[in-house]
């Protein structure tokens, strides 16, 4: 289980309103944000940082960051 990086009570609201799903919930089932799936493996420890911030999956974070898939 994802630990969510500590983010205000606004924040999480906001996000969570846009994405239609909680964000602390979805980073502690391990699912991403923005397309629902599983987010298990991450290529780096940066990227499973970014993870516990955004909540995005790898494939998702690559479509975001670099413009693709």
């Amino acid at each position: 289980m994802a630990e969510p990086t500590k983010k205000s009570e606004v924040i999480n609201k906001l996000v969570s309103q846009f994405a239609g799903r909680s964000r602390e919930i979805t980073i502690k089932g391990n699912r991403c944000m923005m397309c629902g799936g599983l987010a298990e493996s991450f290529r780096d420890q940066l990227s499973a940082k970014e993870y516990r911030i955004s909540g995005m999956c790898q494939e998702c974070q690559d479509m975001v960051w670099k413009g693709g898939r």
